[in-house]
């Protein structure tokens, strides 16, 4: 059997860079985990932060939309409440 050559520098290198980023994966790893354990849960919190101050039912208009669904004024002159002509078949 064949013996191995001497490990290369760049593979040791390669190997600690490895070692190091696992470490530091785990370190973010542990770190989340202890930050989620001290938040409170969601049901001993009083209003969900997502939707606080939203009120159910219909929204009120924003003020630029208001005069949108308002019915148009009343017409000025009896001719013109007056139907139109019906359109002659031909």
């Amino acid at each position: 059997m064949a013996k191995r050559g001497p490990t290369t520098f760049a593979k040791r290198q390669r190997e600690r860079e490895k070692q190091e980023k696992r470490q530091a994966k785990q370190d973010r790893r542990t770190q989340r985990k202890e930050e989620k354990s001290d938040r409170p849960l969601r049901a001993e919190m009083e209003v969900d932060p997502d939707i606080a101050g939203i009120v159910p039912g219909p929204q009120p208009l924003p003020d630029d939309a208001r005069d949108i669904g308002n019915p148009p004024a009343a017409p000025e002159s009896p001719q013109d409440l007056t139907p139109p002509a019906p359109a002659s078949e031909g």
